[in-house]
Parts: C-alpha cells; sequence; structure tokens
C-alpha cells in the first residue's frame, strides 16, 4: 500500500510541470483606430468595428489586456481592461460595446502621437507581464496629418521609434499598421524598415467588401530563413610597392637596384612564391640573381640589377610579378625611368673653387694683426680711454679716429704684422705725418697711445 502511494505521488509529480507549460501566458491586445471623418465617409469605419468586435469575440480570453485607442484630431484612451476570470464574458461584452459605441467625426489624423501613445501604453503591459505577448493593431484609411499646433505635431515617425525602441526590443512585442484603401506613409514604411521582424505594415487596396477579408491577422508572420552563402574560400593576397634610383652613373657595370616592398599580405599568401621577371628598354645586356621573391613577413627586399656597358641616356625598367597558383597581386608589375649620365664633376670643381676661396679668405683675415686689450687710446684732456681691440674690425689692422667716433683729429693706427710695430697716420696742421709710437707717445693732442700694464 506504501509502495503504491508513493508511486502515485511520483506519477503527478512528474505531470506537474507538463500541465504547467499547457497554461499559456495572458497576451495584450491593442486596438489604435483612426476616426477621422474620412472613415465614414469611405464607408469603412462600420465593417472595421465589425471585424474588430469579431476579432475581439474570438481571441480575447479570460486573463487578456485589451486596450482600444483611438486618434483623428486628439488621441483618445477609450478602454484598456484586464479580462476577469470571473466575469469574462461581461467584460468582453463592455469592450464590444465602447468599440460599437465609435464615430468618425474628426477632422485631422494625428497618427503619429497615436503611436506615442500606443508603445507608452505597450512597455507597461510588457513590464507588468515580461512573459505575455504584445499584438497591436493600428487602422487607418489617410496619411498623417496632425491638427496645426498641436503637441507633437512635428514629430516623425522615425523619432517616434527611437523614442520608444526598446519597446520592440523585448521579446513577443509585435505591431501591425494596417491601410485601408491607401498605399503606406512613406516614413512610415521606411521608420519601420529596421525593425521589420517586429513591425509589420499590411495594405488592403480594395475596402469595398471589409467584412470577408479577414484584415486583422491572427499569427506573427514567420520571419524568411536566412541562407547563408557558403564563404568563398580565401585567396592569398599581397600588396607591394616599388622604388628605384632615377639616376646612375655610366660605368663598365651599372648597379640598379630595384626596391620591392611588401606592404600588406594576408595569412594565406605567408609563404607564398612570387615570380619575378625584369626588362630594359632600349634593350641592353641586364641581369639579375633574385628571380624569385618567398613571401615571409612586411618589409622591403633590394633586387640588385647589373646593366653591362650602357650609352649614356633614358631608360625604362619594367618588372613583373606573377605566381604559379590563383593568388592576387597588386600591383602585378612596375615600370620607371632611369637615366644613366657620365659623371658630371663641374659641381665639383666649383665646390673646389669655392673651398679654395674660402681658405684664402680665412687664411687673410688669419693673417691680420689684432690689437689687444692692453693697448688704448687716452684722452688726457677729458681722462676718457678707448680700447682699440674693441674698435678694430674684422677685416682690418688699423683703427680710426671715426672707428672711434673723434671728430676733433683725423688719424689711424696701424698694427704691423712682422714687427708689432704701431704706425700712426695723423692729419696735423693740414699735413698727413706718419711715424711709428711708442706706448706714452701722443698720437695727435690731447689723444695718447699706451699699453697698459697688467
Amino acid at each position: 500500500m506504501k509502495f503504491k502511494s508513493l508511486l502515485l505521488l511520483v506519477l503527478l509529480a512528474s505531470l506537474a510541470p507538463v500541465a504547467h507549460s499547457q497554461v499559456a501566458e495572458p497576451k495584450n491586445l491593442f486596438f489604435v483606430i483612426d476616426v477621422s471623418g474620412s472613415m465614414e465617409t469611405n464607408k469603412i469605419f462600420k465593417p472595421l468595428k465589425s471585424e474588430i468586435v469579431k476579432y475581439i469575440q474570438n481571441e480575447a480570453q479570460k486573463g487578456d489586456y485589451v486596450s482600444v485607442i483611438t486618434f483623428g484630431t486628439d488621441v483618445k484612451l477609450i478602454a484598456g481592461q484586464r479580462i476577469s476570470k470571473e466575469n469574462t464574458a461581461t467584460d468582453i461584452d463592455l469592450l464590444i460595446e465602447k468599440v460599437n459605441k465609435l464615430t468618425a467625426k474628426e477632422q485631422y489624423t494625428h497618427m503619429t502621437r497615436a503611436l506615442d501613445l500606443l508603445a507608452s501604453q505597450m512597455s507597461l503591459v510588457k513590464s507588468a507581464n515580461p512573459n505575455g505577448m504584445v499584438k497591436s493593431f493600428l487602422f487607418t484609411d489617410g496619411k498623417n496629418e496632425p491638427p496645426p499646433g498641436a503637441e507633437g505635431a512635428n514629430w516623425t515617425f522615425e523619432q517616434i521609434l527611437q523614442k520608444h525602441y526598446d519597446v520592440f526590443e523585448k521579446p513577443s512585442t509585435y505591431l501591425f499598421i494596417i491601410t485601408l484603401g491607401i498605399q503606406p506613409d512613406e516614413g512610415l514604411v521606411k521608420a519601420a524598415a529596421e525593425k521589420k521582424d517586429k513591425i509589420f505594415i499590411n495594405s488592403v487596396p480594395d475596402v469595398s467588401r471589409l467584412e470577408e477579408q479577414n484584415i486583422i491577422p491572427k499569427d506573427v508572420p514567420k520571419p524568411e530563413p536566412i541562407i547563408k552563402p557558403k564563404p568563398e574560400p580565401v585567396r592569398p593576397n599581397v600588396k607591394l610597392a616599388f622604388s628605384g634610383p632615377s639616376k646612375i652613373l655610366a660605368k663598365a657595370t651599372c648597379r640598379y637596384d630595384l626596391v620591392i616592398e611588401v606592404k600588406e599580405m594576408n595569412n594565406e599568401a605567408i609563404g607564398k612564391t612570387l615570380a619575378l621577371s625584369i626588362e630594359i628598354a632600349p634593350p641592353v645586356n641586364l641581369s639579375y640573381a633574385d628571380k624569385t621573391i618567398v613571401l615571409k613577413d612586411l618589409g622591403k627586399k633590394k633586387i640588385p640589377i647589373s646593366i653591362e656597358r650602357p650609352n649614356p641616356g633614358d631608360y625604362r625598367i619594367h618588372a613583373a610579378i606573377n605566381s604559379s597558383e590563383p593568388m592576387v597581386i597588386e600591383p602585378t608589375d612596375f615600370e620607371s625611368a632611369v637615366s644613366i649620365r657620365k659623371p658630371d664633376y663641374t659641381l665639383l670643381i666649383v665646390i673646389l673653387f669655392l673651398a679654395a676661396v674660402a681658405f684664402g679668405i680665412w687664411l687673410f683675415l688669419h693673417r691680420i694683426p689684432k690689437f689687444t686689450e692692453e693697448q688704448v687710446l687716452v684722452n688726457t684732456k677729458e681722462n676718457l680711454t678707448y680700447e682699440l681691440k674693441e674698435k678694430q674690425k674684422w677685416y682690418s689692422a688699423k683703427v680710426t679716429s671715426q672707428d672711434l667716433e673723434i671728430s676733433e683729429a683725423e688719424f689711424s693706427l696701424e698694427l704691423k704684422r712682422k714687427t708689432g710695430e704701431v704706425v700712426c697716420r695723423a692729419l696735423i696742421e693740414g699735413e698727413w705725418v706718419e711715424k711709428i709710437v711708442q706706448s706714452g707717445e701722443m698720437v695727435v693732442d690731447p689723444y695718447k697711445y699706451e699699453v697698459k700694464m697688467i
């Protein structure tokens, strides 16, 4: 007996999760209805209400949340009700009654504001019941036409969806926009394109027999399977750069270095071999040792080229790269101009000449004797001292009265290189007098040459 009771408990425990998984989560249904006057004029409104009523009767169950929103000149929340378990039939009848009482007489079609309110309501019910499905249906026969000056009159569909971007990121949340007798608004189509698995736009061109068309979808369209193409095998890929000198000197054997730089390559190219072919025009005897390049790493490689006894002139060197296996090589060839010229010694001669001139100038300046700090001129009348070294010019061995800024006398003191003597040449009583002066001697009154004793 105890064994049978235990077996029964185990069986019930194993069945409990299965029974629980079969209980569907309550769903949330939103009906957003255009109540502008054109809905009545086009004889759409009455059959549309019949379709909505029929859908609520067939689909709404106890525990479901049903909301009705109208939009025209204004946006209104007409109903928002959770269908209770105790009064399921009564609650559904009340919802149907509110739908049947709707009229369409308003002047404008404020669709963007209706979407704004709808998205806010969808977010609230999803937060309250994260596992429940949210299905919304918006019905309209016109474009977005807000009343002038109304709040949100300048809103765009894209702005609304960006504002409520997180609503459609949540699972089991869908919006069906059903246009009646018109093509959907281009702005709406463009804005909804980024959420094509959550927002669906259905157009009903023929509204003459609306009741027979079952315009309100019961199921969410299954997304089209994404067929991923088979990836193509990655081909070896290498990018190269070529360079070389533009001028070389004519010799018996001229050397030209072609530089090939591997700038980029993928892993598939590592270890591959490139074949190299080099030609020169006009044709001369040309040779090079490296016929192949093995791709190991990025960097430059010099290809020495020997040109035998070329005549001076202009040549073109052409290099071609290829591979024995399928491979992307960029570029596959290279061509550069090179000028072969005889040595020109003009520049060297000019440089040597300038060097000789510079040396001669340096030697000349180096041989000019310089006054020392001890050699001075003293104005005995005013007790002023002039240092001759400070006033001596770099290219001259003499110091003049003009150099010393003396105006009342005219004279010069010149230092002789060989003897070190100081020669004075002074204008005295209208005649130039030249003499060798010693320390303490008067040059011209009141100026005296002295050698200071240190």
